[in-house]
């Protein structure tokens, strides 16, 4: 059965009857008492809260996180975020014959692609210590390859689809190598390239597919994917003979920094060129993606109109389009000329 509603198109107002994919169902309690259903609904142009106020305790029963489920409700503006008001749901069955693909958020590069690309950056790592690191755990048969090149960056906040940690590190790659440039005196590329490659390995420990979602495991809710990835990779850096102590160290350091404050969740402060390198990369690529997003469900007929995207609470921002579609192709007639004498 075609899906005919993408939660990435959804607007204010729209009533809803399609299948989507659950996630994170809860029963809350209202002020008077009464138990409701919370849960996050999407498909692969994205996710939305939901809520439904009736029938709380058995809609909970009516399927697992994970599961596809058909629901009926209308989209409304809650504290500046869309959310669908669930008013009939119920769990898909064979018989539904819905394509897999549709709830499955996933990279906009082909996964061969990517993988072709990582490849190159780890051939072009010169340092010997750091290239075999690299090679071991993401090469070809390397330790975490298969899962590297498949899960999420996060779970909703940035690149969250399949494919979204490889996407997010290569476009590090890129801005790292830039800032290296620009302080050729101070700045390693090897080790600024290897520790974007391996600052969220942690993640392949945090989050687990289930169903047509990430959620966290027991120990990514416990350590987090910092200390899981920098405990990783002090490991088989020193499982490999020789590998200097101080090279070890720093790319631990970058790993535990990348977060770039105490308030983000960083258990130590960036302290050597490489290391900042290594937070602004991954900075500005989380931020540039969370703008995307908000392009694409604009382009895909989401937002309030007239070029605007909703209110992002993380980001603290509408994100407008409207410049993009009036750029002239072309030199504008009249267009300024500047003085060749």
């Amino acid at each position: 059965m075609a899906k005919q509603y993408w939660i990435g198109s959804l607007k204010r107002g729209d009533s809803v009857l399609d299948f989507f994919a659950a996630q994170d169902k809860a029963l809350a309690t209202t002020s008077d008492n009464r138990r409701y259903l919370r849960l996050r609904l999407g498909d692969r142009t994205g996710w939305m809260s939901a809520v439904a106020w009736d029938n709380g305790p058995q809609l909970f029963e009516a399927f697992e996180n994970g599961d596809i489920v058909r629901v009926m409700g209308e989209v409304e503006e809650y504290r500046g975020k869309l959310q669908i008001r669930v008013h009939k749901l119920r769990a898909a069955t064979p018989s539904d014959r819905l394509d897999a693909a549709d709830f499955l958020p996933s990279s906009r590069f082909p996964a061969s692609e990517l993988v072709r690309r990582l490849d190159g950056v780890i051939e072009q790592v010169a340092n010997p210590w750091l290239h075999e690191l690299l090679r071991r755990l993401l090469g070809p048969g390397g330790l975490l390859r298969e899962a590297y090149g498949r899960t999420s960056a996060a779970r909703e906040v940035h690149h969250a689809y399949l494919g979204g940690l490889l996407e997010h590190v290569l476009e590090m790659v890129d801005i790292g190598l830039t800032l290296s440039r620009l302080h050729p005196e101070y700045a390693n590329p090897d080790v600024v390239v290897t520790a974007i490659l391996l600052h969220d390995v942690g993640k392949l420990y945090e989050l687990d597919q289930q169903g047509h979602g990430f959620v966290y495991t027991r120990e990514g809710e416990l350590l987090g994917h910092v200390y899981l990835g920098a405990r990783l990779v002090e490991a088989h850096a020193r499982a490999i003979e020789h590998f200097p102590d101080d090279l070890r160290e720093e790319l631990v350091h970058c790993v535990l920094s990348h977060h770039g404050s105490a308030e983000h969740g960083a258990p130590v402060l960036p302290r050597t060129m490489n290391a900042w390198i290594v937070y602004l990369a991954d900075e500005a690529s989380a931020r540039l993606n969370q703008v995307r997003r908000l392009y694409e469900r604009v382009d895909a007929g989401g937002g309030p109109g007239d070029g605007w995207s909703e209110y992002d609470p993380r980001l603290g921002i509408r994100a407008y389009t409207g410049f993009t579609r009036s750029a002239p192709e072309g030199e504008p007639p009249g267009a300024f000329q500047p003085d060749s004498a």
